[in-house]
């Protein structure tokens, strides 16, 4: 339970970071070369609409994310065994889209932002993995299963 709610802490944390990056001159470049890359013309208007669709979609799927670390921590908190399992998928699937993303795209993490944001993202990930290890440690297994007795 501890780890989950350290593990939403330093996402949350990863977050803020993330959407603190969108308003930086390298964003910005990027929008207009990706603009460019597609031969179409840009604004200022252009640009402003495309950070505010980032900053809009981050928050969305941020609260998304929020609210699934709590259904697994209110979860485990009552003993749950579904919440483990619930758990793991969504850490295996959060460590692998996190690690493929960075593996794709590693041009973000040269400002001093982007360093921050990648070691929250590698701090995350460790705690995704320790929180597997755990997960499938068959002591808590079996005491969340007993306790559905």
């Amino acid at each position: 339970k501890t780890l989950t709610l350290a593990s939403l802490g330093v996402y949350v944390l990863s977050q803020i970071f993330g959407l603190m990056s969108i308003f930086t001159p390298e964003s910005e470049q990027v929008i207009r070369d990706q603009f460019a890359a597609m031969n179409m013309p840009v604004t200022d208007d252009d640009i402003n609409a495309a950070m505010a669709f980032s900053v809009g979609l981050a928050v969305v799927l941020t609260v998304i994310a929020v609210g699934l670390y709590l259904l697994v921590y209110f979860g485990l908190r009552a003993k749950k065994n579904w919440a483990r399992i619930t758990g793991v998928v969504l850490a295996i699937l959060g460590t692998v889209f996190t690690v493929g993303g960075l593996l794709m795209d590693s041009g973000a993490m040269t400002s001093g932002m982007g360093l921050v944001s990648l070691a929250l993202t590698v701090a995350w990930v460790a705690l995704n993995i320790y929180w597997l290890v755990l997960a499938f440690n068959g002591q808590v297994k079996a005491y969340l299963e007993q306790s559905n007795r």
